[in-house]
Parts: structure tokens; sequence; C-alpha cells
């Protein structure tokens, strides 16, 4: 299923796994205002070469774009 996931889904493994890294505790959010801070894009670039390689970094970057 998680295999199906990168290609047939929106990046919602990867990015919830992100969140959880910046915010380890707490409720799970990712404001707008945090997105569009310059390091934050980076940070998830190298998040993603790390923990989710299979991922397209660019096809999440678009995703994450297009729900805001």
């Amino acid at each position: 299923m998680i295999e199906h996931a990168i290609y047939y889904a929106p990046p919602y493994i990867p990015l919830v796994a992100f969140v959880r890294h910046l915010h380890s505790e707490g409720l799970l959010s990712f404001p707008i205002f945090e997105w569009q801070q310059p390091q934050v894009p980076v940070a998830l670039e190298e998040f993603l070469i790390k923990y989710f390689p299979e991922y397209n970094k660019t096809e999440v970057k678009r995703a994450i774009e297009a729900l805001l």
C-alpha cells in the first residue's frame, strides 16, 4: 500500500513524517507561515533525500504549494 502511495496519492506520508521530525510533540500542524520560511523547504528536501528517497522532491513541494 505504501508503495502505491508514492505514485498515486498526495505526499501525505513524507509530509507528516517531516512535520513530526520538526515538532516531535504536540498537535500535528504545519502553518503556512512556517512553510514560507526560507530554511524549511531546504530542510524538507534534505529530509526527503535521507528518509524518503523514492519520492520526487519537486512533486512533493508542488503538492504542498498547491494546498496553500
